[in-house]
């Protein structure tokens, strides 16, 4: 869904394809953590074995389609929206889900109108 990958590049890097987090290894639109991100490249995307480079994070076209890839690979694997936000996140934040909403209400929509669309 459109509409959810804009809001999850809103919320983790405020559209900013060049953002880093100093926390972790986090960086671009989707703010992917090296292993996840490797992992979506080279086994989601099918692109193999070794064909990741943390650097290819900060290409936003590349690192768009790694989100929205891994946006599916989790929608295939979890049972609601709130699950796809909780893996995406690590966590079970209200905060989170509550930020998540405010980008989805500039669709016009919210988690709870995509859990009865998706699921």
């Amino acid at each position: 869904d459109s509409a959810l990958l804009f809001a999850f590049i809103m919320t983790e890097s405020h559209g900013d394809e060049t953002a880093k987090n100093e926390n972790s290894t986090a960086k671009g639109y989707g703010q992917l953590l090296n292993g996840t991100a490797t992992y979506v490249y080279e086994v989601v995307m099918s692109n193999g074995e070794g064909t990741y480079n943390t650097s290819m994070a900060l290409n936003g076209d590349t690192n768009i389609e790694m989100t929205a890839n891994y946006l599916a690979y989790l929608k295939e694997n979890c049972s609601s929206v709130n699950e796809i936000i909780t893996a995406y996140s690590g966590e079970d934040n209200q905060e989170y889900k509550n930020e998540i909403n405010k980008w989805l209400a500039k669709a016009d929509i919210s988690i709870a109108d995509l859990n009865n669309e998706m699921y």
